[in-house]
């Protein structure tokens, strides 16, 4: 029995490429955001938590 390949992959989320990126990306079956008002460490991916609930907020609204 073959199980499709899972893979984890950093976007930046904003609110106004979400959808964007949902539409490129059919498969993907869930989200993940670290929230951090800012990072300590370069490289660190963080969103604010305003930020992060504008973009769900433009993914729930455009459904």
């Amino acid at each position: 029995m073959n199980s499709p390949a899972a893979a984890l992959v950093g976007l930046d989320f904003t609110a106004t490429n979400i959808r964007e990126i949902r539409a490129a990306l059919p498969e993907v079956r869930g989200l993940a955001v670290t929230l951090a008002d800012r990072a300590t460490r370069p490289g660190t991916r963080s969103n604010t938590y305003l930020s992060t609930r504008r973009a769900l907020e433009a993914l729930i609204n455009s459904r």
